[in-house]
């Protein structure tokens, strides 16, 4: 009898320690607005201009700027290392929660379409599919 009262607790330690993770999981990755994923599913940012592609718009194209010289609302959704698949998978999380925009703004290089240049960064969308 004491075994099996041994189990039960091990079992609802388990439990717990599954649901913390769970818990946890969701508040460092799911809503955690430092990951731009996360960012566009959480916020309303609607922009008219979207900037999207490699790091090459990621750390030259300012957002600000543009919105100085247009009028025109602008995000940077560019990512580093980011190829073609990635972009299309920002781009389907960022309608999902915001207006489609009216301009894209969409940086293409030849390592963008080399498979054997960039690999799939996964991990940056497989926690919203």
């Amino acid at each position: 009898m004491k075994k099996a009262y041994k189990y039960l607790i091990y079992l609802g330690l388990f439990l717990v320690i599954l649901i913390s993770f769970e818990h946890l999981y969701h508040y460092l990755i799911l809503q955690n607005k430092n990951l731009k994923p996360s960012y566009v599913l959480t916020e309303k940012i609607n922009a008219d201009i979207l900037i999207q592609g490699n790091c090459v718009p990621y750390s030259t194209l300012s957002p600000t700027i543009l919105e100085e010289k247009t009028g025109l609302k602008a995000f940077n959704l560019a990512e580093h290392n980011a190829d073609y698949v990635e972009n299309y998978l920002a781009l389907t999380l960022y309608l999902q929660n915001n207006k489609a925009p009216k301009y894209i703004i969409l940086f293409t290089s030849p390592e963008t379409m080399d498979d054997s240049y960039n690999l799939f960064n996964s991990y940056r969308y497989s926690n919203y599919m």
